[in-house]
């Protein structure tokens, strides 16, 4: 499932987080590693740092570095030296441990010393921080890494050093010295630093995918995960020092000690039972109310959840669908790709069905097939993948469509016969009225002689009406098949069509290299013939010049025809594409308003689209999309 707005905000801070804590880390690492061969043992237990040895220093920057490395790794070469540096943490703490274990001396530590120093503090790491350090170079070179059974790894590696490093904090904090003393255990703080770094430096897996999520896990983590580890601590600390200056004894300390955390955790948990009864009180009001099947399955195809809407949609009863597979919902047909498709997603993590709504073919339990419209998301539990889709039954949906569809072809049926059986009397009026105008004018009185005007008029209106009508009838009704068709011709040919046009009015005609598209070539040499033909008749004071080129458009070619006439206002950018459409009267401009109507009709039929530019009223730019021939449209 693609992260809201508000978690993609939340793992920016993280990652950022990550940043900071590994920098500061490896300053104090460096100032420790100078601390000890410039200034001495006096500046380090100034500065509250005297229990650090240099080498716990030196792994210290070393796993800094190689955390952010890893934090920028945009290169494979990032990424490895990453790692590298991560093995040598491993190294040198792993050495540490075997000079603990043997009770010997590798001559590693006196390798950082470049100095003598006359102290008696020992200058070696101890065992704890040092089995941190192991754990913490191994969650670096395994942090994008996925094991079988563990999916994070790093995640788990880096709990254990939180572990670790919170065990030294703790016996810091509740040895018998003083508030100074109990506070501060900078090694074990080093430790808490990276091992939170860590988690937050990936916040799409493991604990960080559970403190960025917004679902009731993710909410009540980031609400309980501070007071359940701050709170005992306190209360923890607090009853030593009670039990120092004699307040109450041992038994009496351990009781409250146990009576206040059992109190608090059982506060913390009813706060969550509240929360989250809250939430899926909400998220099951929406589920049983829902008329959409919502269906939930895990990563290996296996139906997890289901609403009533799904049952009741599918035919199956209560509890039927959870366990089974997936493809019980769907024609056997589609089982293999379905499953394939699975596959390729849970290898490459890309789909391009998530994310988008797609029709699909349900299948009822009775085995009866139906359409639905299919909306699919994914989300990670755990480091597992989830899918949830929800379902709409759209066979009303279609069947409306179907009937519109005959409706549509009925009507254009209609239209074409219409007009075309119409031609034959309307040629026989148009002769008879125009015997009258030769025979009779001037014989007759003017009104006499005006009726006969009107009707000539009328006649040829009528005449030029029918023809549009049957031309645009004609794009659906009898289409030609789809073939290679070079818009360089088809342009030039429209150009000579409108040779006497262009002479009257002393107009241009300039295109670029177009290149060959996919098309019917008599509907293009009319869908160029009648942008032409508008940039020609709606021209400005200027002499008409009009621009033809195209460009590449998202696997499409978009051809763009630029004119200089008296453009178009910006509201009837959309109104114009509509059938007898006129923006001006027949006495200012002639035609019937049908022209860019039939482009759109020819661009759609083509699978494109057309438009006019938004801008400048000054000039018309229209826009339409083609295929390029065989898909590729290479010139």
């Amino acid at each position: 499932m693609a992260p809201t707005s508000l978690e993609r905000v939340r793992a920016g801070r993280y990652v950022l987080a990550a940043t900071i804590l590994s920098f500061l880390v490896g300053v104090a690492g460096i100032i420790v590693l100078v601390a000890w061969n410039v200034a001495g043992a006096g500046t380090l237990r100034l500065l509250w740092l005297w229990d650090m040895a240099p080498n716990t220093a030196l792994c210290l920057v070393l796993s800094s570095i190689s955390l952010l490395l890893l934090l920028s790794s945009r290169t494979n070469a990032r990424r490895w030296t990453g790692r590298v540096v991560a093995g040598l943490v491993i190294v040198v703490s792993s050495a540490t441990i075997l000079e603990h274990l043997w009770r010997s001396d590798l001559g590693m530590d006196g390798l950082l010393l470049f100095r003598t120093l006359n102290t008696p503090i020992v200058v070696r790491m101890l065992p704890n921080p040092a089995v941190g350090f192991v754990c913490l170079g191994a969650a670096l070179v395994s942090l994008d890494s996925r094991w079988r059974r563990f999916r994070s790894p790093s995640q788990i590696l880096a709990i254990a050093v939180m572990v670790i490093g919170l065990l030294g904090l703790l016996s810091h904090l509740f040895a018998p010295t003083g508030f100074v003393s109990h506070v501060v255990s900078p090694p074990s703080i080093a430790l808490l630093g990276l091992a939170a770094a860590l988690i937050l430096a990936r916040p799409r897996t493991g604990l960080g995918a559970l403190l960025l999520s917004n679902t009731s896990g993710g909410v009540l983590t980031r609400r309980l995960l501070v007071p359940i580890v701050v709170l005992p601590v306190i209360v923890a600390f607090l009853r030593l020092e009670g039990q120092r200056i004699g307040l109450y004894g041992t038994g009496l300390g351990t009781a409250l000690f146990a009576a206040l955390v059992v109190a608090w955790l059982i506060g913390l948990v009813w706060a969550a039972a509240v929360a989250i009864d809250l939430r899926e009180s909400r998220l099951l009001a929406i589920l049983k109310t829902s008329t959409d099947a919502i269906v939930s399955a895990d990563e290996s195809g296996t139906i997890t959840d289901v609403n009533v809407g799904a049952e009741r949609m599918f035919g199956y009863g209560p509890s039927e669908l959870v366990g089974r597979p997936l493809t019980v919902l769907m024609p056997e047909r589609f089982h293999d790709g379905f499953v394939a498709g699975l596959k390729r997603f849970l290898e490459t993590e890309s789909s391009d069905v998530i994310g988008s709504v797609v029709e699909f073919t349900g299948r009822r339990r009775d085995g009866g097939e139906f359409p639905l419209d299919l909306s699919l998301s994914e989300w990670s539990l755990h480091g597992v993948h989830h899918f949830t889709g929800v379902m709409r039954d759209i066979s009303e949906r279609k069947r409306a469509q179907e009937e519109l569809k005959r409706s549509n072809e009925d009507l254009e049926q209609f239209a074409y016969a219409a007009s075309h059986d119409l031609q034959e009397p309307l040629r026989m009026v148009t002769g008879y009225v125009g015997l009258l105008a030769q025979r009779y004018q001037g014989k007759l009185d003017e009104d006499a002689d005006e009726f006969i005007g009107f009707a000539v008029d009328g006649a040829e209106r009528m005449k030029e009406l029918i023809s549009d009508i049957l031309e645009y009838s004609r794009v659906n009704s009898r289409p030609k098949p789809l073939a290679s068709v070079p818009l360089d011709e088809v342009v030039e040919e429209a150009t000579r069509n409108l040779s006497v046009a262009l002479e009257e009015s002393d107009g241009r005609v300039g295109h670029e290299d177009l290149p060959v598209v996919e098309g019917d070539r008599s509907q293009l040499l009319e869908l160029f013939q009648n942008l032409i033909g508008n940039s020609l008749k709606f021209r400005s004071e200027e002499k008409p010049l009009v621009r033809i080129s195209a460009a590449r458009d998202n696997g499409m070619w978009r051809v763009t025809v630029a004119d200089n006439g008296i453009g178009i206002e910006p509201a009837y950018r959309e109104k114009v594409f509509a059938v007898f459409q006129r923006l001006h009267t027949r006495s200012e401009y002639p035609g019937t308003g049908i022209g860019l109507a039939l482009c759109k009709r020819v661009v759609e039929r083509h699978g494109g689209a057309i438009w006019i530019e938004p801008g400048s009223r000054e000039g018309t730019t229209i826009h339409l999309t083609l295929k390029g021939a065989d898909g590729a449209g290479d010139r």
